[in-house]
């Protein structure tokens, strides 16, 4: 069972580094480090929107924070905001707002003091390999060294579909990259593309729901949306699993009639978790990842307010509310 260990109040954003929480106050909108072994606290002052680190940079979204490794304030770039990163790359942007106009720039992250320009028409959402990933009103994929064009696609076409007040094109939720794939969810389904060609492998429909997130481990998808919970398989698009996550649940002297994710699910531990709601308070519950079978179930009483989906780290899970409070438990 977990236990409520620690409120922390006034947290706008959250994050992780190594033993550390990293949070925006909601307020003062500084950096604040927690060492909860410890028991003490850091402060970087700063107007600070939106936590990022790379390597041992604790950065903005204007790419200004704080080294954490040599204990000073560092900026990355003058003039640059963020645009994408991921283990490998950082990609940087710079706004003329009177041109309507985006210039990107490209770093490694194994040399992060330098960059050079990268020739996007759009926002970059995923990289893989050699390509980058943009989005826009459909999909355009660049060559990462050439910034040439390899591919576009209408998604919206693609992921058109019928209801009852008529036809509809389809709206692009996320984009992942895996292996040689690109994964897009949308309107009714997923849809798997080739990331060299762009030739569509799999397209894999919904009928009752459309995903958002996915999550993409051990060559599957795992996704939920509300009731519905499903696991793909990532090579072929089969669907494992299409089901929901229970009817009549009892949680103590309760019984919740329809379970479902408030907002998403968060894998941890080989198990699948999410909150629920039913009259006013708010339940933990685990399943099981391939068969969506409850394996733990729990009033989490401090809860009173709508909140984000759990995140878990270092042996303990981390609950943000919509009144900016963080509830740490630990088991």
């Amino acid at each position: 069972m977990y236990r409520l260990h620690k409120n922390l109040s006034n947290v706008r954003y959250y994050d992780f580094y190594k033993e550390l929480i990293i949070t925006i106050d909601e307020e003062s909108r500084n950096f604040i480090t927690y060492d909860l072994a410890l028991n003490r606290q850091f402060c970087v002052e700063g107007s600070f929107e939106g936590i990022l680190v790379l390597n041992d940079l604790l950065l903005d979204y204007s790419l200004e924070g704080w080294d954490l490794v040599n204990n000073l304030p560092t900026k990355l770039f003058e003039n640059l905001q963020y645009a994408y990163s991921d283990d490998q790359i950082l990609i940087s942007k710079k706004v003329n707002y009177e041109k309507r106009q985006v210039n990107y720039f490209l770093s490694k992250l194994n040399d992060l003091n330098s960059y050079r320009d990268i020739d996007l028409k759009a926002n970059p959402v995923a990289s893989l390999g050699e390509s980058i990933i943009c989005r826009k009103e459909g999909i355009i994929v660049y060559d990462i060294n050439s910034s040439n064009i390899l591919w576009t696609c209408d998604v919206g076409q693609i992921a058109s579909y019928e209801d009852y007040d008529g036809h509809h094109s389809g709206q692009i939720k996320q984009v992942y990259s895996w292996q040689d794939k690109v994964l897009i969810s949308v309107t009714h389904g997923i849809i798997c593309f080739d990331v060299s060609s762009g030739s569509i492998i799999w397209h894999t429909k919904f009928d009752n729901y459309s995903p958002n997130e996915l999550h993409l481990l051990d060559e599957k998808i795992y996704l939920a949306q509300g009731i519905y919970y499903a696991v793909i398989d990532l090579e072929s698009g089969r669907k494992i699993i299409d089901t929901t996550f229970g009817n009549n649940v009892s949680v103590g002297e309760k019984i919740i009639p329809m379970l479902s994710s408030r907002p998403d699910i968060a894998y941890y531990n080989n198990k699948i978790w999410h909150l629920d709601t039913h009259d006013s308070q708010y339940y933990l519950f685990a399943h099981e990842p391939d068969t969506g079978s409850i394996v733990h179930k729990q009033l989490l009483k401090e809860l009173k307010a709508p909140c984000d989906t759990p995140r878990f780290s270092a042996n303990r899970m981390y609950i943000l509310d919509n009144k900016k409070t963080l509830h740490i438990y630990a088991k």
